[in-house]
C-alpha cells in the first residue's frame, strides 16, 4: 500500500538536509506548512530498504557551488515574502536526466 509521508527540510542557506526514505519513494512536493519547510514523499508503506537523499536550500541572490546537484523547485514563504530554491545532490554515476523527482 502506498502512503504519503512528510519530512522536515532545514531552511538555512546552503544547509544540507539528509533524509532517509524508502528506496522506491517518489518526491511529490517541497513546500511550506505552518512556516516550516517540508518534503512530501509517496512511499510503499511496507518497504524496508531505505536510501539517503540529500537536499540543499539556496537563497535568491546568494552564491553557491552547483556541483552534482539537480534543481527541484522554488518555494515561496507567502507570509514573509521570502523565496528559497531547492536542489538535490545526485551521485556522480547518476546523470540528472535519469533521476526521478
Amino acid at each position: 500500500m502506498k502512503v504519503i509521508y512528510k519530512y522536515k527540510i532545514d531552511p538555512g542557506h546552503n544547509t544540507k538536509t539528509i533524509l532517509t526514505v524508502p528506496i522506491n519513494s517518489k518526491l511529490l512536493r517541497i513546500d511550506v506548512q505552518l512556516d516550516r519547510l517540508y518534503a512530501w514523499f509517496e512511499i510503499e508503506k511496507d518497504e524496508q530498504q531505505t536510501i539517503k537523499r540529500t537536499f540543499y536550500v539556496m537563497y535568491t541572490g546568494r552564491g553557491f557551488e552547483k556541483k552534482n546537484m539537480k534543481f527541484i523547485q522554488t518555494v515561496v514563504y507567502n507570509e514573509i515574502h521570502f523565496v528559497v530554491h531547492i536542489y538535490e545532490e545526485v551521485e556522480d554515476f547518476l546523470s540528472t536526466e535519469e533521476m526521478e523527482i
